[in-house]
């Protein structure tokens, strides 16, 4: 039988929600959880994919097209705001969800 994986190095949470989901039904997209000291190289490969493969944009480069899109800056501001609680809550629901398996 093998050894079971270390799972106390997998110290670092990541939570995917969309941000132009309708506030008061937040879902959670996708949990992970990885090591702390692999977080720049992985938000860069996910950065990438989501660019290169699914001709997604970077935020900066929408920016860049529009600089006058206050509008937007702003929601997004207001719905990160709005949503760390409700983030929290969910994830919380799925660790404990965990728990009772």
């Amino acid at each position: 039988m093998a050894e079971p994986k270390d799972l106390s190095q997998l110290n670092k949470m990541l939570v995917m929600t969309d941000i132009f989901d309708d506030p008061d039904d937040c879902v959670v997209q996708l949990g992970v959880a990885i090591n702390a000291d692999d977080l720049d190289d992985f938000i860069r490969d996910v950065e990438e994919l989501a660019v290169e493969k699914y001709g997604g944009r970077r935020f900066g480069d929408l920016l860049d097209e529009d600089p006058d899109d206050i509008a937007n800056t702003a929601a997004q501001r207001r719905y990160f705001a709005e949503q760390v609680e409700s983030v929290m809550e969910q994830a919380n629901e799925i660790l404990e969800g965990d728990d009772e398996q």
